[in-house]
């Protein structure tokens, strides 16, 4: 369970531990039935990581650089993508967090339950936005309409009032949203 949180835990995301499988070392037998999913253009490490973490009995996390990565200009996270990719990736992406709500319903995981509500319904919310077809639009206000109830009896609370606005704006008139969140974001601004 520890390790499952140290994952989405903000303190070690600054070091790196964060949701990527390539900065931490496994034992093969955390991977015993499970694969990457192949399908996922972006994400795959998203996807797995909480499963292997669900299983790990003991880990360590260390402060100590032992690992550096490559970025290259042209991989498929940096690529440009057309909308029909960026209608799938979005997709896939709430895919997967449904799928991590169904991980962390039990009573043990309630904390990162309400993390993946709150990311799924941001998510929902930057979908809705980068995509221009009409249908897939209106499947997104359904789907984020379905999970309001859930997530303003669980979230509400701790939100704060711009928040609380900027959420319950969206899921009566998402067009409303952009003006809030353009307003708000005109406060954060230094003068």
């Amino acid at each position: 369970m520890g390790a499952l949180k140290s994952v989405f835990d903000p303190k070690y995301e600054i070091n790196g531990t964060g949701v990527v499988v390539t900065n931490k070392l496994y034992k093969k037998r955390i991977f015993n039935n499970l694969r990457f999913n192949t399908n996922l253009h972006r994400g795959e490490d998203e996807h797995i990581i909480c499963f292997l973490m669900k299983r790990v009995e003991k880990f360590v996390i260390t402060d100590e650089r032992l690992y550096y990565y490559f970025h290259r200009s042209d991989s498929v996270l940096h690529r440009e993508s057309s909308e029909v990719q960026r209608i799938g990736k979005h997709l896939e992406l709430l895919n997967m967090y449904d799928e991590r709500l169904l991980l962390f319903k039990e009573e043990e995981f309630n904390d990162l339950y309400n993390t993946c509500l709150i990311n799924i319904m941001n998510l929902t919310i930057t979908a809705f936005f980068s995509i221009s077809n009409k249908e897939i639009k209106q499947s997104l206000i359904n789907r984020y309409r379905n999970r309001f109830s859930e997530f303003s009896k669980r979230q509400i609370n701790i939100l704060s009032v711009i928040d609380k606005v900027r959420f319950f704006t969206f899921r009566i008139y998402p067009q409303l949203y952009m003006l809030i969140l353009l307003v708000s974001m005109r406060k954060l601004t230094p003068k």
